[in-house]
């Protein structure tokens, strides 16, 4: 199953990377392979590391495994070290609460004659149906030194994510497409220390709350004559029978 997970997630980067996505159509334009850095940038850098076109730097795989560990692969367009791919995965494995297993770094040729790509898998409990959510934010602010990466989740028909499928942080856009294989979401970073990417998870079949009472402006004109009129007549009723009192003393 690693085998066929990591054959899986090279043929996806392969074709995104010989077609160009966009991240806020999902069409796709013709485009030569590019190949980034063979060395990861810092994440100190103060601006997301460019990418030469609209190609996802890192595609992140997740293929669910029904009643077992889910397969996880990260994969670049490129190579990096064997200590930056670990590094990565464990920043997302803490960030998003797994507990990896059988990691394993690997460096492979593309099809065809496609650059040299680096790979980092592992095992891991990354599907939580009960959730209703996917680890969207992990995968964001781990990789967010990349201006543009993706993240992959192949997943049996009907998994129950109620999460929004366009979010809009500040310093990072994602977008998504659904497809009878599961989730494509699509992160661009505009601004490497992007610290959160808050959303709701709202259950598509629970009854929306009722809309506000709508006022009517003409009953509330009304009202306010009302009371004005009421107030008038307290204050006149008050000064006329303050002046009985006064007459009634004095004669």
């Amino acid at each position: 199953m690693k085998a066929l997970s990591r054959r899986w997630a090279k043929a996806i980067l392969a074709g995104m990377l010989t077609l160009a996505v966009s991240p806020t159509s999902g069409r796709a334009a013709a485009k030569a392979p590019s190949v980034s850095s063979p060395t990861a940038p810092s994440t100190s850098a103060a601006t997301a590391t460019e990418a030469p076109t609209s190609n996802p730097q890192v595609i992140v795989i997740v293929y669910a495994m029904p009643g077992g560990l889910d397969q996880v692969g990260v994969t670049y367009d490129g190579r990096v070290s064997d200590v930056q791919a670990r590094a990565d995965l464990a920043a997302l494995a803490s960030r998003a609460g797994w507990a990896p297993q059988a990691v394993r770094v690997s460096n492979e040729r593309g099809p065809g004659d496609g650059p040299v790509m680096t790979s980092v898998e592992c095992a891991a409990q990354v599907l939580r149906p009960a959730t209703h959510n996917l680890p969207l934010e992990p995968i964001l602010l781990a990789f967010r030194r990349y201006k543009r990466f993706s993240a992959v989740f192949l997943m049996p028909p009907g998994y129950p994510y109620w999460g929004p499928l366009a979010l809009t942080a500040s310093g990072a856009e994602v977008t998504a497409e659904k497809n009878a294989g599961g989730f494509t979401f699509h992160f661009v970073v505009t601004d490497p220390q992007v610290k959160a990417l808050p959303y709701t998870v709202r259950d598509p079949a629970a009854p929306k709350p009722p809309p506000p009472p709508k006022r009517n402006p003409l009953a509330l004109r009304l009202a306010l004559v009302v009371a004005g009129t009421l107030g008038v007549a307290a204050l006149v009723y008050g000064v006329a029978t303050w002046l009985q009192g006064r007459s009634a003393s004095s004669a």
